[in-house]
């Protein structure tokens, strides 16, 4: 099950929207790809009191090892805990960390108590000048396209992206 809690206001970021999505895509898919089947990913939305926009994709699968929490996201590196051959390259935390990066932003994981995995992205909210080092007025950016329901429906059709050949995301719901 893929469970949303999102903003009722507008998500609106400094971001160019395909890099955006190529990292959500990234994270959601390695979200699925290492829960177990049919269990629940939750992905939520708001905009912090630093003015940015923070996103967490929450899975149930095993975690990663906490030596190895940091290192996941250097290029061609993977957890210990792809070892059942549902790995890739080594690239997809790598490269999304470079795109946040560039956007002013940042990303990092997080174990849960109880076994899963958090990834944590914060990219600066359109208008604020968080993380980037210059006043708003000298970038141009370009919106992330949002409203609850189109965000709901594409987050979960990301789920097809994922190299599982049963998807452990059989359905989406909003969290209260």
């Amino acid at each position: 099950t893929l469970a949303l809690a999102l903003s009722e206001l507008p998500l609106v970021a400094k971001v160019d929207p395909m890099r955006f999505q190529q990292v959500l895509r990234n994270v959601i898919a390695n979200a699925i790809k290492f829960s177990p089947f049919h269990g629940r990913i939750e992905v939520s939305g708001e905009t912090t009191a630093a003015g940015e926009i923070h996103i967490a994709v929450r899975d149930q699968g095993p975690g990663i090892p906490p030596e190895e929490i940091e290192r996941v996201f250097e290029a061609f590196v993977q957890s210990s805990q792809t070892k059942d051959g549902s790995g890739g390259t080594g690239l997809g935390l790598a490269i999304c960390r470079k795109i946040l990066e560039a956007h002013g932003g940042r990303i990092h994981a997080e174990n849960l108590a109880g076994g899963g995995t958090v990834f944590h992205i914060h990219v600066p909210a359109r208008g604020s000048t968080a993380g980037t080092g210059r006043s708003s007025d000298s970038i141009t950016t370009t919106p992330a396209p949002y409203s609850p329901s189109s965000f709901a429906w594409w987050v979960s059709s990301a789920y097809t992206t994922s190299t599982r050949t049963s998807p452990a995301v059989s359905s989406w719901s909003a969290l209260p």
